[in-house]
């Protein structure tokens, strides 16, 4: 009721109301206490954040949590079919979105391209497979928007992830996490390889290599023959593990 008394503590010496604040506390998974509160001061007004950094937690089974949120990319696996068919890329989103399958061969080496686009220009220390079967053979573009990750050793028929360590665009830093779904020959992208992916590879034979009948080039010699056809098929009843 009335004006608002901006002077703290003095207003109970006449005025109407003491202060018009606000005060909210949330705890974390990790059982410390995040508290938000009105400036009280006499500059222009924001809001002002603390966080508990030590003292007894409120939950029982604390989990870590990470504050500043990785800088986000677009990820796609990049193939070069050739001889000239050109590049194409297989998008490899990010949780919770479903997985990205890449389907066509990475040759007897298991070698498969990566390629991480950046809003802004991104710093990283190492990029490692932490999960699966593979290894990374080469990075380029640390400090830029377009990262490349060269991954060397990769098995068929599995789910791995590919981190980037300590990615910084400036203002958010973390690991950025890639899963990639590799299941040569599912040229549906359906986590299996059956009679359907054999059925599309072979409607597409002969045809020109474009965007839209690629993946139907497992083995990117930049044709869709025969070839392609019986590599699918050879791969018939293998699938993705859950």
């Amino acid at each position: 009721v009335g004006p608002i008394c901006v002077n703290g503590l003095l207003c109970l010496l006449g005025g109407d109301r003491s202060l018009l604040d606000f005060f909210t506390t949330s705890i974390g998974p990790d059982g410390l206490a995040n508290i938000f509160s009105a400036d009280n001061g006499t500059t222009t007004t924001h809001v002002n954040y603390m966080r508990q950094n030590g003292g007894p937690l409120a939950v029982t089974s604390p989990s870590a949590v990470l504050c500043v949120q990785p800088p986000i990319p677009t990820v796609v696996s990049r193939k070069t079919h050739s001889p000239g068919a050109g590049t194409f890329d297989v998008p490899l989103p990010l949780p919770p979105s479903s997985i990205g399958i890449e389907c066509r061969t990475g040759g007897a080496s298991g070698n498969h391209t990566l390629v991480l686009t950046f809003p802004l220009p991104v710093t990283f220390t190492t990029a490692t497979v932490c999960s699966g079967t593979g290894s990374v053979s080469s990075t380029s573009g640390n400090t830029t928007n377009t990262i490349t990750v060269n991954l060397t050793g990769v098995t068929n028929a599995q789910r791995l992830n590919v981190c980037l360590n300590n990615a910084t665009d400036g203002t958010n830093t973390g690991t950025v996490t890639v899963p990639v779904g590799v299941l040569l020959g599912d040229t549906n992208a359906d986590a299996s390889v059956n009679s359907s992916d054999i059925g599309q590879t072979k409607s597409q034979s002969f045809h020109t290599v474009v965007q839209g009948n690629f993946r139907e080039d497992v083995n990117i010699d930049g044709s869709i023959n025969s070839s392609d056809i019986g590599l699918v098929k050879s791969k018939s009843f293998t699938a993705l593990p859950p």
